[in-house]
């Protein structure tokens, strides 16, 4: 099997990558700057440790791509899919993120605060340990999403789907409520996080 193509610190900037398609390639701590990355399509490439700065996503699609411990500033995700990629330990900041759909994966401990995610299907998604600080997720599908550790301050969860959804170690007491559906045992953790007492 022919070997996937790599490349290691390498500095990518001002190019127009719109309309590529990308299979399997490996980006190891390399830095994109100012690129040009609309409707690009990635599926099974990495992204290890790379850094991307003021770049365009906008209607870009990414199938099983791994962006692990990435960093993006100033990005545009205008309407970016993901479907089932890795995103673990990456930081997403100052970036616009309008119709952004997140479908599965792992996006455990990433940090990606005030996001809009509301009315997305995220039921299933890895999202431990992720910082989700204010984030829009009203009426989304959290159904048996992993959210343990997770950070949910000023998140808006009103009509969302929670049901299922792991929520250990979660402090919920500063989160938007409002007929959102819970089950039994997380009533009973959003009573404890209230001061209650369940017997």
């Amino acid at each position: 099997m022919e070997k996937a193509l790599r490349y290691e610190n390498e500095t990518f900037y001002d190019e127009d990558w719109s309309q590529k398609q990308e299979r399997g390639l490996i980006f190891d701590h390399c830095i994109f700057r100012g690129m040009k990355l609309h409707e690009w399509d990635t599926a099974s490439c990495q992204f290890l440790g790379c850094k991307f700065i003021a770049c365009t996503f906008n209607g870009s699609v990414h199938t099983h791509t791994t962006f692990s411990n990435c960093t993006f500033q100033m990005c545009n995700f205008f309407c970016v899919e993901f479907r089932g990629c890795k995103m673990t330990g990456s930081l997403l900041e100052e970036s616009s993120h309008i119709g952004m759909v997140i479908q599965g994966g792992n996006w455990s401990y990433t940090t990606m605060r005030f996001f809009e995610l509301a009315r997305n299907d995220l039921s299933g998604v890895n999202f431990e340990g992720a910082d989700l600080t204010g984030c829009q997720l009203q009426k989304s599908n959290l159904t048996y999403a992993n959210l343990r550790q997770a950070v949910l301050h000023r998140a808006n969860l009103k009509e969302a789907d929670l049901r299922g959804a792991d929520l250990s170690g979660v402090s919920l007491s500063t989160v938007q409520w409002g007929n959102t559906k819970i089950d039994l045992e997380q009533a009973v953790l959003f009573a404890r996080s209230m001061g209650g007492i369940v017997i």
